[in-house]
């Protein structure tokens, strides 16, 4: 049912899509430029927002996310809502939304930092949504440079293509991801729940089994 509503959301009316570059509709801008390893502070006042802090369903987990005292003089670029962060290093090239900021934070020189400059014409979690899809992906795996650890340059972001719809078909598309989202979500947990049960069966059996056995 779900994917013949997505078909039917973006059902293709060349009259209604506009493509453009990146650069045309957000700014960029390079993560905080920390200098060597970020260190974890207990009493940090800056949240620091890392790689690993990006779960599978393309959101920030703020609760492992490390605090820190920012260094040098370059003024922060505070993280804030629906701010996008695009992993430019590394074979994982996503784009996540920020979402719940806790008070100051900041991404690591990792990101480049997306802002949407007019989000009520297009959805910041609909240019995350199309960087994140097949056909983006694959572009910027062939735009990549490097050798051991790949890079996206911030040129290559710049022109990056993005559909821009009408914002009616662009929350659709938001509804839908969501939906989809929400299901890996549930599967993941039955299986969990399912792997449990296959373990906790197996130890009664075989401890039980093993138990009986000579020492």
């Amino acid at each position: 049912m779900l994917d013949s509503y997505l078909i039917c959301i973006m059902r293709y009316d060349a009259n209604k899509y506009e493509s453009v570059r990146l650069t045309e509709v957000a700014t960029i801008a390079p993560g905080y430029p920390f200098r060597g390893s970020i260190d974890s502070t207990p009493n940090g006042d800056v949240a620091v927002v890392q790689m690993r802090n990006i779960d599978d369903g393309y959101r920030v987990e703020w609760g492992e996310v490390a605090r820190t005292k920012l260094t040098g003089r370059r003024c922060p670029d505070w993280l804030q809502q629906r701010d996008v962060l695009f992993s430019a290093r590394g074979t994982r090239n996503i784009a996540a939304v920020v979402d719940g900021v806790p008070g100051h934070a900041v991404c690591s020189p990792l990101f480049f930092l997306v802002r949407v400059k007019a989000p009520d014409r297009l959805l910041p979690e609909v240019v995350a949504w199309q960087i994140n899809q097949e056909p983006l992906q694959r572009y910027l795996s062939a735009s990549a440079t490097g050798s051991n650890i790949t890079s996206i340059r911030r040129q290559v972001l710049e022109d990056l293509p993005i559909v821009v719809a009408p914002i009616a078909r662009q929350q659709a598309v938001v509804d839908f991801n969501e939906a989809a989202l929400q299901e890996r979500r549930l599967l993941s947990n039955l299986i969990d729940n399912r792997n449990r049960q296959m373990q906790a069966l197996a130890d009664a059996i075989c401890g039980d089994i093993l138990g009986r056995l000579p020492q």
